[in-house]
């Protein structure tokens, strides 16, 4: 997995902007299932992330111990590998064209070279092309695509690596990465299902990066950047659960933090089809909390 970042750092405006989350439904909501969260001045804040401006730590800062990150990637492949050696079957670059329901129970999904799936449960996790594959068997679910960015770039080797993920509420998130490089991600635009990058929307999150740290910082000869689509349901929060089809499950529409959630999203799942009673209260993440509209 490769985790690098040793915490995560919250900066805000001003000390009361700090004091305010501090009190907060979300501090609460961390609070009750074991996340700590700790409130610091801006000199305990320096010695935690000394990579950081002075004047962004001025306010003081919200630090999380249990906050870290990984690569993707390495993480998918090991799972891949390991799912396989329990014998998981995968087929890739399959179409589902059409789902199967026999009195209410979906018994098989039909791929598009005509091959027909069966099983005893099925769960859609397509990120952002649920919606389609779930109206095939009559599901609805209020989703949108929202596209972020995500840069890479290296730091200018005169100034000291970061050390933690460096949250600046709705404007960015900056982590250090295995290589030595940061990842920035940020930016939220509604434009359907277009991947094309917008260089005034990378512009401006480089902005907002660059205003966390020292002049010079970032060595932005070697930039790089993508934009990627973000599953988002109507509410913000994910869809993990039943459907109105007996047998089938959703688990999607986390946004931006797919990975972050994809463990315990699956734990969930896994509870609920095995008939265990899960660690937390599923029903708020129910597909059919929308009423009408599932």
């Amino acid at each position: 997995m490769e985790q690098t970042a040793e915490g995560t750092l919250e900066v805000f405006e001003s000390t009361a902007e700090r004091d305010e989350v501090m009190h907060s439904d979300r501090i609460y909501h961390c609070m009750e299932y074991r996340l700590p969260l700790q409130p610091l001045d801006a000199k305990d804040a320096a010695s935690v992330e000394p990579a950081l401006a002075a004047s962004v730590l001025a306010p003081g800062a919200i630090y999380s111990a249990t906050g870290t990150n990984g690569d993707v990637h390495k993480t998918c492949l090991a799972m891949w590998q390991l799912c396989r050696q329990h014998g998981v079957m995968f087929r890739f670059n399959t179409d589902i064209t059409d789902i199967l329901i026999v009195d209410n129970r979906v018994v098989a999904v039909q791929a598009h070279d005509g091959d027909l799936i069966e099983g005893d449960s099925f769960v859609l996790a397509l990120g952002n092309h649920t919606p389609a594959v779930a109206k095939l068997a009559g599901v609805k679910l209020p989703m949108y695509p929202v596209k972020g960015y995500v840069l890479s770039v290296p730091r200018n080797e005169a100034f000291p690596p970061l050390t933690c993920n460096v949250y600046a509420g709705g404007n960015a998130l900056v982590s250090p990465m295995a290589d030595g490089s940061l990842r920035i991600s940020g930016g939220a635009d509604f434009a359907g299902f277009n991947y094309k990058s917008d260089p005034k929307r990378v512009k401006w999150l480089l902005k907002q990066a660059k205003r966390l740290f020292p002049e010079t910082y970032f060595d932005e000869s070697k930039l790089e950047s993508h934009a990627c689509l973000r599953p988002v349901s109507a509410d913000d929060v994910p869809f993990i659960g039943q459907t109105l089809v007996d047998n089938l499950f959703v688990n999607t529409g986390h946004g931006s933090k797919g990975w972050t959630l994809s463990f315990g999203s699956g734990a969930l799942l896994a509870d609920q089809i095995s008939g265990r009673t899960p660690e937390i209260n599923i029903e708020k993440y129910s597909p059919l909390r929308f009423g009408l509209f599932s």
